[in-house]
């Protein structure tokens, strides 16, 4: 096999089009991919199969630069920068053949069934919408107050208002590979929380073994009950990286988020703790005879906590940006609620 090197940057953003279909994509791709390496991926964005393809790169004018005919060379080996163009071509599929509505299945509903699904109901005054989700992201099974308007497994119905719901051909949604990577983030982040958790707890422990005479016990409980918080953060998060269960992974998430907003909200700790430092720094009585030892902990302590406020500002961050990826629950009961109660 013929040796190649990459002797410019790593990466190289393209965009991709294909003789299958009239839209590209725009995408980035690491330069010591293998072109037949490279085939592979765009299966995923073209349809096509790797053994049908052939490649060619079109520069920012649309003139052709090369054509990727090596399978056994690397893409950086290629004349290929950010913005130019690699045109998919394979003579076994139509063009268009991916664009032709005609042959997708649809679903379709009997007029007694959509009878069913859509009127008066006696929870709820006006007129609902019975909806089937895809996903265990309802509150029913169709049933609600002993009557059953419709029939789909537990956790899978709900009741929507007729203005919340749109009708339309919406295409599967696909593998969500960013979802994975938030995951992993989620999944750092709680274990740095469980080590703080443990490292708070053991601060307060410590300083209560080196009072000295002193009277400074709050810090102890400062420490233990604050430590608490971070590694709930902490078995939340994890929990909802490791498990393959969709529905505990939904709650372990919710219970992650909330676990975020209540150490942000326990200022209570980190007062106690500057007070403590505060105090001991200073020298009072109430520190006892080991006052540096005391101001080192409370030091620590302090530390712990801040950074616990960091994390948990963080988190909330990344589940409020990414809400639709890992609380997709939160979307359907925003959508079909407003300011009613879903049912």
């Amino acid at each position: 096999m013929e040796k190649f090197s990459v002797v410019t940057q790593s990466q190289v953003n393209v965009r991709v089009t294909s003789s299958a279909n009239s839209f590209g994509t725009e995408k980035r791709f690491p330069k010591d991919l293998t072109i037949a390496d490279f085939k592979n991926k765009l299966e995923l964005l073209t349809g096509s199969l790797s053994g049908n393809m052939k490649l060619e790169v079109y520069d920012r004018d649309n003139k052709l630069v090369c054509k990727l005919d090596n399978d056994n060379a690397l893409l950086g080996s290629y004349p290929i920068d950010d913005g130019m163009r690699i045109h998919v071509i394979d003579p076994t599929i139509k063009v268009g053949e991916f664009e032709d509505l005609s042959k997708v299945e649809k679903f379709e509903i009997s007029e007694e069934d959509y009878a069913k699904k859509t009127g008066l109901t006696e929870f709820k005054p006006g007129y609902w919408v019975g909806v089937h989700y895809d996903e265990p992201v309802g509150k029913n099974n169709g049933k609600v107050g002993g009557k059953q308007y419709f029939e789909c497994p537990d956790k899978y119905g709900g009741f929507v208002r007729p203005e919340n719901v749109e009708v339309g051909d919406f295409p599967e949604e696909g593998l969500d590979f960013r979802k994975e990577q938030l995951l992993s983030f989620i999944k750092m982040m709680s274990a740095i929380g469980v080590f703080l958790g443990i490292s708070s707890i053991i601060i307060g422990i410590v300083v209560f073994v080196y009072l000295g005479g002193g009277k400074y016990p709050v810090t102890t409980a400062t420490g233990i009950w604050y430590g608490i918080s971070p590694i709930l953060f902490g078995i939340m998060g994890l929990g909802a990286a490791l498990t393959k269960d969709e529905r505990n992974q939904m709650n372990m998430l919710n219970g992650h988020y909330i676990m975020s907003i209540v150490i942000v909200s326990m200022g209570y700790a980190m007062a106690s703790a500057i007070q403590g430092l505060v105090s001991c720094a200073l020298g009072e009585e109430k520190c006892g005879t080991n006052a540096e030892i005391q101001t080192a902990l409370h030091g620590i302590l302090t530390g712990i906590i801040f950074c616990g406020y960091v994390l948990a500002i963080a988190s909330m961050g990344l589940h409020l940006r990414n809400k639709n990826t890992l609380h997709p629950d939160w979307k359907y009961r925003r959508g079909c609620c407003g300011s009613q109660t879903c049912e």
